[in-house]
């Protein structure tokens, strides 16, 4: 009986931080280039492509949260969902203030 282990488990445990590092750089570049998207205006109404841009990146850390393995390193998956959780927040108020604040010609 083999008793060595299979070099597919090691990948496996490799592969859990990627999903981390992706969320973490789609939370980074919402949070930096997104006021980019606003009008030359007190308001901060980005538009219909800040909204688009904002959903974007929600997904991509929603896609990082979804395809995180949950059984080995709690650690990232949390990781993971913190930074769902303030994409959402992030989006949502954006979503809020394109829906209620008039648009800027």
């Amino acid at each position: 009986m083999d008793t060595s282990t299979s070099p597919t488990v090691e990948n496996k445990i490799r592969q859990v931080w990627p999903h981390a590092f992706w969320s973490l750089l789609s939370l980074s570049v919402l949070y930096m280039f997104l006021p980019g998207f606003s009008y030359a205006s007190p308001s901060p109404n980005t538009g219909w492509r800040g909204v688009v841009f904002s959903l974007v990146l929600t997904l991509a850390c929603f896609w990082s949260f979804v395809r995180c393995p949950d059984r080995r390193r709690v650690v990232v998956k949390v990781f993971t969902l913190v930074c769902l959780l303030a994409a959402l927040v992030i989006t949502g108020h954006n979503v809020i203030v394109f829906i209620t604040t008039p648009a800027e010609p």
